[in-house]
């Protein structure tokens, strides 16, 4: 099995954008540490689900 690396940068640029999206999600609203764990999850959420379906 090859592996591509332009799919591990697709893979951390869905990463980055849902952590940058989340960051400014998470400061214009009035929430605090939990938050901010559940946005890194839903990054990793995110990039998982990304890499898992990229071949479907």
């Amino acid at each position: 099995m090859k592996f591509d690396l332009t799919e591990l940068a697709l893979v951390l640029a869905v990463f980055f954008i849902v952590l940058a999206f989340g960051v400014v999600w998470i400061k214009a609203l009035p929430f605090g540490y939990t938050e901010s764990a559940l946005l890194y999850l839903a990054a990793v959420v995110a990039t998982s689900a990304f890499w898992i379906g990229r071949k479907r």
